[in-house]
C-alpha cells in the first residue's frame, strides 16, 4: 500500500532525476556551427522557428545563463527574430519550471518544512508579484532558480484580481 510519504519522495525524485537528466544533456550534446544550424532552421520553415523556442526552453531548464543562451539565439537568427525566439523560449521555460516544481516538488517541500512553509505562502500569496519581479530584476536571481523556487511556493501562476476601493 502506497503512503503519501512515498508519492511525496517519487515526485522528488522524478523532479530531481529531470534536473539532472538536463545537465547531463547541456554537458555532453555537441552542437552545430551558425551554418549548419541556420541552414536547419531556414530548411524547417515555420517548425525550425518552433523547435528553437522550444529547445531554448529546454536549455532553460537547466541552470545554464539565460543571456548566453540569448546570444546565442541572436547570432542564429539575427537581432528582431532571435529577441522573439529569446522571449518566446524564456517565457515556456519559466512556466515549465514553474509548473514541474509545482506538481512534483511543491509535495516534498510541503512536508518537510511544515510551518515554515506556511509562513512563505502567506506572503508569496500576499506579495508574489512584487517578490518575482523584485527577483527578476536583480542580476543575483538566476531565472531558473526563481522559476523552480515560486511553483515551490504558494504564489499563483496568473494574478489575483484586488477587490476594488470605494471611496
Amino acid at each position: 500500500m502506497r503512503t503519501a510519504a512515498d508519492s511525496t519522495r517519487a515526485r522528488a525524485a522524478v523532479l530531481v532525476l529531470l534536473v539532472v537528466v538536463g545537465l547531463v544533456a547541456v554537458a555532453a550534446v555537441d552542437l552545430p556551427d551558425v551554418a549548419t544550424a541556420r541552414g536547419w532552421v531556414d530548411a524547417a520553415g515555420p517548425w525550425g522557428w518552433t523547435g528553437m523556442v522550444t529547445g531554448v526552453a529546454l536549455v532553460l531548464l537547466a541552470p545554464v545563463p539565460r543571456s548566453a543562451v540569448s546570444v546565442l539565439v541572436g547570432v542564429l537568427a539575427g537581432f528582431p527574430a532571435g529577441v522573439a525566439v529569446a522571449l518566446a523560449g524564456g517565457l515556456l521555460g519559466g512556466l515549465a519550471a514553474f509548473g514541474l516544481s509545482r506538481g512534483l516538488g511543491r509535495p516534498a517541500v510541503a512536508r518537510f518544512a511544515g510551518r515554515g512553509l506556511a509562513r512563505v505562502d502567506r506572503l508569496m500569496a500576499e506579495r508574489g508579484f512584487w517578490a518575482l519581479l523584485l527577483g527578476r530584476l536583480l542580476p543575483v536571481v538566476p531565472f531558473v532558480a526563481l522559476s523552480y523556487g515560486a511553483g515551490l511556493t504558494a504564489v499563483r501562476l496568473t494574478p489575483t484580481r484586488s477587490p476594488r476601493r470605494s471611496g
